[in-house]
């Protein structure tokens, strides 16, 4: 059986301008037919897709995420204690948005010590 190997890049916006090009152009080129090994580019933006990879390429724009009970879930999954009516008032404040929904989250943890 053949492993497959997951290369997660986070905030791709935030990487320096030479960086980027290179994660864009060389990098992409080079592990795109590699055949067990998926690359995520997560951010704001991410690079426009060449003709090295651009067949191969996925876009998904995510959404805010407003189902209460699957943040509740991951809070509890986590670790993170949270009334289930604080959670809906998170989506509530948060529209569901990750960011701000991860963000409070990361509070509670921070106040229950867990990070």
């Amino acid at each position: 059986m053949k492993e497959n190997l997951v290369i997660i890049i986070d905030t791709f916006n935030a990487a320096g301008a030479e960086l980027a090009n290179w994660i864009g152009g060389e990098f992409l080129a080079a592990v795109s037919h590699t055949s067990n090994l998926t690359v995520v580019l997560a951010g704001q933006n991410v690079p426009t897709a060449s003709l090295e990879w651009s067949e191969i390429a996925e876009y998904h724009k995510l959404e805010a995420i407003r189902d209460a009970d699957a943040w509740h879930e991951c809070a509890e999954t986590a670790g993170i204690h949270f009334e289930r009516k604080e959670i809906e008032t998170l989506c509530w404040i948060f529209d569901g948005h990750p960011v701000g929904m991860t963000g409070a989250l990361k509070k509670r943890a921070r106040e229950m010590g867990l990070i």
